[in-house]
């Protein structure tokens, strides 16, 4: 019997299994990237970074969207909401909705934030890792 990726078999576990696209890899020379709704269920990753890469969460978000964003490079990914949107997720050790438009940054490989949508304007960390700032 074939054996089943941990995360993949979690999130069958929690009956919230979401269809994984293949990653979007940071592009090292725009230095960002905004994510788009119809992305849902994709992981973004800074793979290749050179430098620090800042991936913006769209402005209009649906309510059930999910992304994912995965530290690959050792270089700071940035998980930056629009003003008037805001990310609740381990910061310092504390869980806790961050303040309106304030970014989230990780920087050691392996570091991973799933973030979904709640309600069109706040994000909730479904799964974490590592050190968020």
């Amino acid at each position: 019997m074939a054996s089943i990726n941990p995360y993949v078999q979690r999130e069958l576990l929690k009956g919230a299994y979401v269809k994984r696209r293949p990653p979007y890899i940071g592009d090292t020379a725009a230095g960002s990237y905004t994510v788009k709704n119809g992305e849902s269920g994709r992981t973004f990753t800074n793979l290749g970074n050179a430098g620090a890469f800042t991936f913006n969460l769209p402005a209009n978000p649906k309510k059930g969207t999910v992304f994912i964003f995965t530290v690959q490079a050792a270089q700071n990914l940035v998980v930056d909401p629009p003003s008037g949107q805001k990310i609740a997720c381990t910061v310092g050790g504390t869980y806790a909705l961050q303040g309106d438009g304030t970014a989230v940054t990780a920087n050691a490989a392996g570091e991973h934030l799933t973030l979904e949508c709640l309600d069109g304007t706040n994000w909730h960390a479904t799964t974490e890792s590592g050190t968020w700032t």
